[in-house]
Order: structure tokens, then sequence, then C-alpha cells
């Protein structure tokens, strides 16, 4: 299969995960409660097929995955007070963009190419973020009487926003610094380990996620529309992966992998956010996924 045909097939798989969170808004359920369901169910579906790797032969390995299941956590945790203060569809856009750091890291790490072009789609991410606190400041205003107003309620939705783009980015960088680390048997960490690193991720974020719910336990009624709408995640997660797993696997470069898939992902979602679930475009959300698309379109250049 072409490398930049797999990268768009995972964008699409991807947004399937938004028509999870989706879903879950709907019924006013917690993101952490989806999550869990999320990191369960790719726990199971890892843990079944990976292959133990000990920690005496990679400890880069349990590293990166420890860094990147506490990610998956604190992205959960943002995204909840990002529902709660603004539209979904505009918290989907900034989650999309995690390949503007990750990006940045592989041309300082490992010096991927990184001409003007991708200088200036970094700058568009940046600004793609700014607009979008302004969107989720508007829905702060509509939604929460209680919401700070004026710069205070952009300011806060800038760094909700910004950290939900930060932390959803050290998942996919790790698969990326897997890939760069070299085993003596002549092949990457990421090829001898790929799977592992799921299923380790996965481990550590419902370490986190338990005491979570044990603290929070979710109202009865609540459970069904979670259980659903994390399969649903789910479902788009594992198939999204498999392909970013291949992409990775035949060193496709992140800074051309990653823009495709989240480009793909960030469209698909924010239609199905429009078609299916009444998300009431603003000018704000037309100028985040149009700043969006553009700083994409600038990695690819």
């Amino acid at each position: 299969m072409p490398l930049i045909v797999a990268a768009i097939l995972s964008g699409a798989c991807f947004a399937v995960i938004g028509v999870g969170y989706y879903v879950g808004a709907k019924h006013r359920v917690a993101m952490p409660y989806v999550g869990c369901v999320m990191l369960v169910t790719g726990l199971l579906f890892f843990g079944g097929r990976a292959s133990f790797v000990p920690y005496q032969q990679s400890p880069l390995l349990y590293i990166v995955s420890a860094a990147s299941g506490t990610s998956l956590f604190l992205c959960y945790l943002l995204m909840q007070k990002a529902v709660k203060i603004g539209l979904l569809s505009s918290m989907w856009i900034a989650l999309n963009l995690n390949f503007v750091p990750q990006a940045l890291f592989c041309a300082l790490r490992y010096h991927e190419k990184m001409g003007v072009s991708r200088w200036i789609g970094l700058s568009l991410g940046v600004l793609c973020i700014l607009v979008l606190s302004r969107q989720q400041a508007v829905g702060a205003g509509r939604n929460d009487n209680t919401a700070p107003s004026g710069s205070h309620s952009r300011l806060r939705c800038f760094f909700i926003l910004a950290g939900m783009l930060i932390v959803n980015s050290v998942f996919l960088t790790g698969t990326k610094v897997l890939s760069y680390h070299s085993l003596p048997e002549g092949v990457n960490l990421w090829t001898r380990g790929g799977d592992f690193f799921y299923c380790l991720s996965y481990a550590v974020g419902v370490v986190f996620c338990l005491p979570y719910l044990l603290l929070r336990l979710p109202y009865r009624e609540q459970f069904k529309p979670a259980l659903i709408s994390g399969l649903i995640g789910s479902a788009g997660a594992i198939s999204g992966l498999g392909f970013i797993s291949y992409c990775v696997s035949h060193r496709m470069s992140g800074t051309l992998c990653f823009p495709l898939s989240s480009i793909t992902s960030i469209f698909g979602g924010s239609l199905a956010g429009i078609l299916f679930f009444n998300e009431k475009p603003t000018p704000y959300f037309y100028a985040g996924n149009a700043l969006a698309a553009a700083s994409i379109l600038m990695f690819l250049v």
C-alpha cells in the first residue's frame, strides 16, 4: 500500500474517535470515562498480540511508554474542561494539530527537514489555536454563566487548547523516537516492540484513570453511553494506529505522515459534528479550519 494512502486512511479512522467523543458529549459523559473505555479496549487488543520486551533490553521503550500513557490521561482531563466551555468541534481541531510539536521535535532531535514553509506552517498552527481560543470563549459565554469573560476567558481557553495540543502529541512522538532507536539485531525499537509500546502506554493510562473513576463514579445512566462512545472511539483508534504503524515502520517522514493524517481527521470529525450532532459553525470555526488546513499544507510543501 502506498504510504500516502495509508496516512490518509489513518486520519479517516481517527475521525471516528471524534464521533465517539461527540456521542459522549451529547449524553454529558465525562471525557475521562470515554477515555478509560478506549484505554481498556486498546490494552486488551494490543495485549493479545504484543511480544514482551524485558526492561533490561530496552529501558527507552518503558520510559517512552510511561510518558505516552500519562499524556493520554492528562489529555482527557483537558478535554473535559474544553467540553464544558465551548464547542467540541474546536477542541477536535486543536487535538489534531498535534503534528506541530511532533514535527518540531523531529526537526530538532533527528534533523528531519524543516524548511521555511514548515516554519510558516508551525506559525499558522499557533495562530489557529489563538483563533480557536476565541471560539471557545464565545462558547463559554453562551453555555457557562460562571465562566470568566473577555481576555481572561480567552487566555484560559488558549492554555487549555495549547495544553491539549502538546500532551496529545507525546503519544505519536513516542512512535518516532522508537523508530529512530536501532537495536543490535539490525531492527529499530519500533519494529521490535511497537505493539508492546501501545500495550504499556494504555496500561499506564488505565492506572491513572482508575483512581479518577473510583473517586468520581459515573451515574448509572452514564454507563451505557460511556461504553458505546468509548467502543466507537476504540474502533477508530485501533484501526488508525494500525495505519500509522505501517507508515512508521516504513520510515515515512513524520513531517509528512502526521500532517496528512491530521488534515483528514480534522475535516472528517468536524463534518461529522455538523452533519450528525448539530454543531453550529461560527466564523471562528471556519477560520480555525482554514488555518489548520493552511498549516498542514505548509508542512506538505
